[in-house]
């Protein structure tokens, strides 16, 4: 004995209209991504395969070298692509990055942190450190390069940003103050103190323990 079991009518056409309207749907989304991805690979190709249609870069990316400090995740280096191959940002953000002078220095003193103080200043968005201790104006060699070459030193920055600069040797340099006030007399100066004879201990470990390194470094390369 079979028993058919039939909906209603008006469930049966309620449930082909779902089931319909499901399929159109993603029948929607589905050519929503093929033009998408179709879309990409012709831009792709266009920008391989006609040049003319990438902006020029003169003198091997001089302008794009500012954002790989922006970007520091970046998977190669700018500095490889040829002219053809780097793309420009938009003109109003090259015109305004710049490499500036320092507006604030870290003076010192060693081995009171300046370092830490340096890295948890530069987390805020709008200042700029210089990555390595400049020693511009204490080194009679650096500081005849003059001021284009310390501002070369300096990380790209916006107008509104400020930019920083940590040298501990400046502190007991005597000439130093001079040489500062000279180039900026308004620049904000950082002076961190901290117990002296703790500061002393420390000083005294890393300045022996960096004179055994030279001297390990010597032996070996002396023993050949």
């Amino acid at each position: 004995m079979f028993i058919d079991l039939k909906l209603p009518p008006e469930k049966t056409s309620l449930v082909s209209f779902k089931s319909s309207l499901k399929e159109s749907t993603t029948d929607h989304y589905r050519s929503i991504a093929v033009a998408v991805i179709i879309s990409g690979f012709l831009l792709l190709g266009a920008l391989l395969f006609f040049p003319a249609l990438r902006p020029h870069v003169p003198h091997s990316g001089i302008l794009i070298r500012p954002f790989q400090n922006l970007f520091q995740d970046t998977l190669f280096p700018l500095e490889l692509l040829s002219d053809d191959e780097i793309i420009l940002p938009p003109r109003w953000i090259t015109e305004r990055l710049q490499r500036r002078l320092p507006q604030c220095i870290i003076i010192g003193v060693r081995k009171s942190g300046t370092r830490a103080l340096l890295e948890f200043l530069s987390l805020h968005p709008n200042i700029k450190k210089a990555s390595d201790e400049v020693h511009f104006f204490d080194e009679e060699q650096k500081y005849s390069r003059g001021l284009q070459w310390y501002r070369s030193q300096m990380p790209y920055s916006f107008p509104e940003q400020v930019t920083v600069e940590k040298s501990p040797a400046y502190f007991i340099t005597r000439y130093v103050p001079q040489r500062i006030k000279a180039v900026n007399s308004s620049i904000a100066l950082i002076l961190v103190v901290r117990n002296p004879v703790t500061r002393l201990i420390s000083d005294y470990t890393q300045t022996r323990d960096n004179r055994l390194k030279k001297v390990c470094t010597i032996g070996i390369f002396g023993t050949g």
